[in-house]
Order: C-alpha cells, then structure tokens, then sequence
C-alpha cells in the first residue's frame, strides 16, 4: 500500500485549507461548508475520503479485541494469527506483533507488513503501529499541526 501517497495527498489537501482566504471568519467558514464547489469544503472532503481508503485497507482482517492479558498482564500467544497470511508460526526473525493503537487489534508477522518491519521497530516500552495506523497517525499529527487542533 503507496503509504506516503495517503500522506502527501493529505498533506496536500491541507495546504488548501491553511491557503484559505477566509480561514479565521467563522460566518464565512461556514456558508463556505455548505458549497461542495468550494475547494476548501472539496479538500476537508478529499481528506476524509483518503482516511476512509486508508483505514479500509485491512477491513475484513482478523481483529484480536477479545483476547484478555493473564494475572501478569501479558496477551497469550497461542490464539494470535496474523492477521495478513492467517499463520500462527512465527521466528527470531519474523515475530507475530500486535499492533498498539486503540481499536485496530490486529497483529502481523515483521514480513507481511509493507514494508516490512525492522527489528529496531519494536521496541519493549512504546506502542508500535501497523503501517495502516501509522498512515492514520501521521495524519491527524499533520492535520492537528497545520490547523491547530486536536483530531
């Protein structure tokens, strides 16, 4: 999946917005809304579209949100699949990990993420995201930077 295709076009459709002459009139902002023909409501709908495609890349992918941690807080492993290939075998080398972000609950072998992921990826303390989350993640940073909000 083109990742950092999802991310420039986002990235591009935001510079539509913060360009926006009427950025900061709230009367004008909002009868601009209302216009599909307006290029700022156009780009506000061209990002939701890009999340929405990004976000349904995996849809239909085995989700491990019913899995419970045991008395010490650590997931069992013998129930966890990948979520891309289906396989429960894993190696030094390529790990089954499970994906932090609330509400994705999916896990992956290093190799069938695109790209795959590298050791130094993951790491003991800190979330790690599937590249799909990552994409989300990157996202909203970008839009919460360049309209100063927080998505």
């Amino acid at each position: 999946p083109p990742w950092e295709r999802y991310f420039a076009a986002v990235k591009a459709h935001l510079k539509v917005i913060v360009q926006d002459p009427h950025r900061g009139n709230p009367a004008q902002q909002r009868k601009d809304s209302k216009d599909p023909n307006v290029p700022v409501t156009q780009a506000k709908l061209a990002i939701r579209k890009l999340l929405g495609e990004v976000a349904s890349l995996s849809k239909g992918l085995p989700k491990y949100d019913n899995i419970k941690p045991d008395a010490d807080d650590r997931i069992p492993i013998d129930p966890i699949k990948c979520s891309q290939c289906r396989s429960k075998e894993d190696t030094t080398d390529n790990d089954i990990i499970l994906c932090d972000r609330r509400g994705c609950f999916k896990a992956y072998h290093q190799t069938c993420q695109d790209p795959p992921v590298q050791r130094e990826e993951v790491k003991e303390e800190g979330p790690w995201y599937c590249r799909e989350c990552q994409c989300i993640v990157r996202c909203y940073a970008e839009i919460n930077t360049q309209l100063g909000c927080s998505y």
